[in-house]
């Protein structure tokens, strides 16, 4: 079977590909999305999932945006005008105790370091210092994560580099913060857990004692710079926006539409084939998808170099043996914190209401205990766990008086000794005797819920282990080595065949930025440039 052919195929119908797609239509492009799953978004879907609760808008994956904002794709794309609209919580994030206390991540790093002085005087000023220091390379590291990794833009960088060297006593710092472990960082700069705690559950990327991985806080700086903020409508609202816009410069989506092969002849790409066996030829594909799926399942055997067939082979994910585990749950009635509110009131003073911000709460030391129990197959118990009832920043995702559950764990065993099949409902009973500690009585106003395992999500996601960052967020595969160093600049050795998505330069997340490269990258290619 064939259908008609387009200047351009985009496999996945993620923000990444939508914005690709977006950006080859603009340029005047004819363009196709083919997505294999029934609605556009992937890991940023919004999606109505609950026949029990059919207005009950539940974030298929994420749900924060931070590097989008630090991009000018949403100017470029003009996304306001096609619906695209965001709110800025704060704070964004809050630590809560099993004891009933709390410490909230606001956006100003002052008022933060006030809250945290409640705790630890010692503590307050060591996280001025620390947020000082790392705001300094931020500036650098965002202007670097902007560019093409392999064609940066060296003037741009120049002036990064400018701003970091004008603090020269506080390079040496961040060099210890770049070398050291997360957990040593973190325990050589704080002594309260309720500070540590937040460092180390906030950003779950690798094995918290790994060498190197003390970059992960970086995180920080973005929060109390440019910003987190989420999607009016759900996540899905980007791509629902991105839709209207490649709608409206003439590209097409197609849903349901999986790709089982990219066809090739004489290493030239020409199209793809879908399950089923329909061909839609193109000259130019993109593919948003996972980079190893593609290269290793989707591009046909005996195609690529030796040496690039090795690197495709040995792109790492998962290695630190976790992924994530997710449960979404629709509610009758809005969750209550009460112990926790009350909490807030006698000893901070105030009445921010702790519903809003996105929530976590493993204490540190369980924190690597976790990790450790994923590396030797273990279920952690508890689970490391990041909650967030999305309806209370933005009320348009529930019915009126009704509340949704986003759950997710990000240290949960990839490899476990027992399968995962035997192990759900454990983790799942363990995730609500967890969240019973900070919330009242969740199961007692629950209308439906949806566990899904690493299994689960790969299946769903088509992601190996269901790893939502697609490749692992090691210093070795940033930049011009993301996701290998023979891939790294979008381009493969198939002529015209592109790569994004969130295994690409500069990182998952919704970002936007992967998408926005390799287009610009296929318009040069596909125009005769290099």
């Amino acid at each position: 079977m064939t259908t008609t052919t387009n200047d351009v195929i985009v496999i996945g119908g993620g923000h990444n590909g939508m914005i690709a797609a977006c950006y080859l239509a603009k340029a005047g492009r004819s363009v196709t999305v083919v997505e294999a799953l029934p609605t556009i978004g992937g890991m940023s879907a919004t999606n109505t999932i609950f026949p029990e609760a059919p207005d009950h808008l539940i974030n298929e994956g994420g749900l924060d945006v931070t590097l989008l904002r630090c991009s000018n794709i949403v100017k470029e794309l003009a996304l306001e005008k096609y619906g695209f609209g965001q709110i800025v919580p704060d704070p964004p994030y809050a630590y809560l105790n099993q004891d009933g206390s709390s410490l909230c991540i606001w956006r100003d790093p002052v008022k933060t370091a006030d809250e945290i002085k409640y705790f630890s005087p010692k503590d307050a000023k060591a996280y001025i210092e620390f947020v000082n220091s790392i705001s300094i390379m931020m500036d650098g590291v965002l202007r670097f994560m902007r560019t093409h990794p392999t064609r940066p833009n060296l003037i741009d960088l120049a002036i990064g580099g400018a701003k970091m060297l004008a603090h020269p006593s506080k390079l040496w710092g961040l060099t210890r913060y770049l070398s050291s472990s997360h957990a040593e960082f973190i325990e050589e700069t704080f002594e309260h857990d309720m500070v540590r705690g937040p460092l180390a559950s906030m950003v779950p990327f690798l094995p918290i004692e790994a060498e190197s991985t003390g970059w992960a806080l970086i995180y920080f700086a973005v929060i109390h710079g440019v910003g987190v903020s989420r999607i009016i409508g759900g996540s899905g609202g980007l791509t629902d926006a991105l839709a209207r816009c490649l709608a409206a410069h003439g590209g097409t989506v197609r849903t349901s539409a999986k790709v089982d092969q990219i066809i090739v002849d004489n290493n030239r790409v020409r199209g793809v084939e879908l399950v089923g066996g329909e061909r839609l030829y193109a000259d130019t594909v993109i593919s948003a998808a996972n980079a190893k799926v593609t290269l290793l399942n989707m591009v046909p055997k005996g195609t690529l170099p030796h040496k690039e067939q090795i690197q495709a082979n040995h792109i790492p994910i998962a290695t630190g043996r976790a992924s994530s585990f997710k449960i979404d749950i629709a509610l009758r009635e809005q969750v209550r914190m009460t112990r926790h509110q009350a909490w807030r009131k006698q000893h901070m003073g105030d009445d921010t209401d702790l519903r809003i911000p996105g929530h976590c709460s493993l204490p540190y030391e369980n924190h690597i205990k976790s990790w450790n129990d994923c590396m030797a197959g273990r279920l952690p118990s508890p689970l490391h766990n990041f909650t967030i009832f999305p309806a209370h920043a933005d009320p348009t995702q529930v019915p009126k008086g009704q509340d949704s559950v986003w759950y997710w764990c990000g240290v949960a065993p990839t490899q476990p000794t027992e399968p995962w099949a035997t192990l759900k409902e454990r983790a799942t009973r363990e995730a609500y005797q967890y969240m019973s500690q900070f919330y009242d009585d969740i199961e007692g106003i629950e209308i439906a819920r949806r566990v899904m395992t690493p299994d689960d999500l790969a299946e769903h996601f088509n992601v190996p282990f269901g790893y939502v960052y697609h490749v692992d967020t090691t210093v070795s595969r940033f930049g011009p080595f993301r996701p290998s160093p023979a891939y790294a600049d979008f381009t493969t050795p198939v002529e015209g065949l592109f790569l994004s998505g969130a295994s690409m330069h500069p990182c998952a997340g919704i970002a936007g930025i992967p998408g926005q490269l390799a287009a610009r990258v296929a318009l040069r290619k596909t125009a005769g440039g290099k």
